[in-house]
Formats: C-alpha cells, sequence, structure tokens
C-alpha cells in the first residue's frame, strides 16, 4: 500500500538521483509517545482530554524522518500506525532564507514553515504546529509536538516523544546541507 509519504519521497530520491544523479542524504528515528495532553479553554475554564480522536495515543510508535538532495531540507514524523503524517516540510534552496548555518547545522525558511536540523536540536514549525527534538545521549532524543486542533475552542495537543536513531545520520544531513549553506563566519 502506497502513502503520500513513499510516493513523496520517491519523488525526491528520484528528483535527486535521476535528474542531477545526487543520492540523497537521509536518516530516521524511531518515536515513542510517552505523554500527551489536549487543553481547551471553553468558557473561561480549562477542560483537558487524553488525545485527539483517531489521532496517535500514549505508547504508539512514530516515524521521523529528515533528508537533504541539492539543498532542500526534508522533515518529517509519521504515524505509521494511521499510516498518516504528523507534521513534515519541505524546504527548496529556490525559496529558502537562511536563518543561520553554523559549524553545528542549519536552519532555513520558507513562506509556510522553518526547519532546523543541528547535532542537538531538530525543529518543524508550520501554521499550526511544531516539532522539537533535543538529543539528551548519543542517538536517543526527546521532543515536543504541539498542534492547534481545529475546534470550537481554543484547544492545544502536546505529546511528549522519546525518539532513538535507526539510521542515524544527522551529521551526514548537515554536511551536505553545507554544500549548499556555507557556514557563516
Amino acid at each position: 500500500m502506497f502513502n503520500i509519504r513513499t510516493i513523496f519521497l520517491g519523488l525526491l530520491s528520484f528528483y535527486g538521483t535521476a535528474v542531477y544523479a545526487e543520492p540523497p542524504v537521509n536518516g530516521s528515528m524511531d518515536c515513542k509517545v510517552v505523554d500527551q495532553i489536549v487543553i481547551a479553554a471553553v468558557d473561561g475554564k480549562s477542560k483537558r482530554y487524553p488525545g485527539v480522536t483517531n489521532k496517535f495515543e500514549i505508547g504508539d510508535p512514530l516515524l521521523f524522518e529528515y533528508q537533504t538532495t541539492l539543498g532542500d531540507l526534508f522533515l518529517g514524523l509519521y504515524d505509521e500506525k494511521r499510516t498518516s503524517t504528523v507534521i513534515n516540510t519541505l524546504i527548496d534552496p529556490s525559496n529558502a532564507v537562511v536563518t543561520f548555518s553554523s559549524k553545528s547545522g542549519v536552519g532555513l525558511k520558507d513562506s509556510r514553515d522553518f526547519g532546523s536540523i543541528t547535532e542537538e536540536r531538530i525543529v518543524i514549525r508550520s501554521l499550526l504546529d511544531m516539532l522539537v527534538l533535543h538529543r539528551y545521549y548519543k542517538g536517543d532524543w526527546s521532543g515536543l509536538y504541539v498542534r492547534d486542533v481545529p475546534s470550537k475552542h481554543a484547544t492545544q495537543q502536546i505529546a511528549v516523544l522519546d525518539c532513538r536513531g535507526k539510521d542515524d545520520n544527522v551529521t551526514g544531513v548537515i554536511k551536505e546541507l553545507h554544500k549548499t549553506y556555507p557556514v557563516s563566519e
């Protein structure tokens, strides 16, 4: 069964290898939802929920993938149990604004999203949600996913993730990005 992520990554890989003969540099992490809360402001009071209907739950596995090909930056978190995208971004170099390029990593934004990858922190920010991962030991990362839940009340979903490097290649992705976005002095 093909899903959007598979097709998207396949096209991205084809774009990098067939057109420019440059293979993508990528990596991935297996993540687990260790806690979450959904909180809403209802008539001046807070209301708490354990989760969002038909979305990931505490204990569920998620997959985080990162990739670069010819200066683009792709970051994505997926719920494989429900074959759905949690959050992702693809920042193309033709639309990218460099927010930073240092020895430790690169940050890029376009008109819609922000993405950064460093040796110690990975961030995706979009209009309605955000993912922040921090390395806490070698290939182990912890993070927060925050989402503005569409509702008639102001509602936020906050999930705590624990991630383990599956194909740990953060350093390789950063080195490849530096070819397009040299380190600022």
